[in-house]
């Protein structure tokens, strides 16, 4: 008995309060969302940027998943952004709210060809389901302004490429 509470007990009870700490200090709090939407230059000519954002105006408080060609990339928050670089292409535009019990197929998506050089939005609209919606940039930049860099999140996307920018004069 004394061996199965060393050997056992003792280690398991120490390993949960550690775990335990770690998980209270991995959420996310206000101080890891510190930079706002500021529109960049224009992306590369071999590439193509995609910004997904949430608004603020949201009673459903799960992440919204988003995905390229049906790899995880992020989870957004309410009032949340993310940018996504790609070469031009073809490519299937994800997100859905994560809620519990929700089955891969009630996911939306939707195709589209990006071209080279230009910037697409995609907002999610968590009144449908977290549905993605194609947005114009005017638009787009109205409901962004004030949103927060959400980029917690280590992408799944093998699609996914680092953006670069032109360079401003």
């Amino acid at each position: 008995m004394k061996n199965y509470i060393l050997n056992i007990v003792i280690p398991t009870v120490i390993f949960g309060a550690l775990f335990s700490a770690l998980l209270a200090n991995a959420a996310p709090n206000a101080r890891a969302f510190v930079e706002r939407w500021q529109p960049k230059p224009d992306v590369v000519n071999d590439l193509a940027q995609i910004v997904y954002y949430r608004t603020q105006a949201s009673e459903i408080q799960q992440a919204a998943l988003i995905t390229v060609n049906g790899k995880l990339h992020a989870a957004l928050l309410p009032g949340t952004y993310t940018r996504v670089c790609v070469k031009p292409g073809r490519y299937t535009l994800g997100s859905s709210l994560d809620l519990q019990g929700a089955q891969p197929t009630t996911r939306a998506s939707f195709q589209t060809t990006v071209k080279p050089g230009k910037t697409y939005f995609v907002r999610v609209n968590a009144q449908d389901g977290g549905k993605p919606q194609p947005v114009r940039r005017i638009e787009a930049e109205r409901d962004l302004s004030g949103l927060l860099l959400q980029d917690h999140v280590l992408s799944r996307a093998n699609a996914v490429t680092e953006c670069r920018y032109q360079s401003q004069p």
